[in-house]
């Protein structure tokens, strides 16, 4: 089979963590036909090839924040189960928005002139108040964040595969 050359030079990823994906997939042999061949082609074609990545143990290996991401698409794209998706593509939304509205709250406090600005020492003390106030209403209520839910269970995902 002719296969295209899919080496891209200017690449947006770190070359380096497309070598650790590349080490963990070839670790990882059960559920790798669930990936694309031309994704598996684009890591192997960008990849550094003089970096030298070796994974004896996952739970404590370091790895790149471009590794991390890219791990985090295959899991989510290909190796989860139907209803992973359905969740993980919920939380991918949920924290989008979160995002986004992050993102417009800093853009009203840019658009006042420093003038008109009010003072700050006040707006802290205001929200001081609403936060005790809300405290004393409501339930406390603990999210992880979604990130660290979609690794820990690649973590373990991957470690059942290990031990196998």
């Amino acid at each position: 089979m002719n296969r295209l050359n899919y080496y891209n030079p200017s690449t947006r990823f770190d070359r380096k963590a497309l070598t650790e994906v590349w080490e963990i997939l070839n670790h990882y042999e059960e559920g790798i036909d669930e990936i694309p061949e031309k994704y598996l082609w684009v890591i192997e074609d960008n990849m550094d090839k003089d970096y030298v990545f070796v994974i004896d143990d996952f739970d404590t290996a370091v790895l790149r924040k471009d590794t991390k991401k890219i791990i985090t698409y295959l899991y989510t794209n290909f190796l989860s189960t139907p209803e992973e998706r359905v969740v993980l593509k919920k939380l991918e939304e949920i924290q989008y928005k979160e995002k986004l509205e992050k993102n417009k709250s800093q853009e009203v406090e840019v658009k006042y002139p420093t003038f008109n600005r009010p003072n700050i020492e006040e707006k802290v003390e205001v929200e001081q108040e609403q936060t005790e106030e809300n405290r004393n209403n409501l339930p406390i209520e603990y999210k992880e964040s979604v990130l660290k839910n979609i690794l820990i269970k690649i973590k373990v995902f991957i470690k059942n595969i290990f031990k196998r």
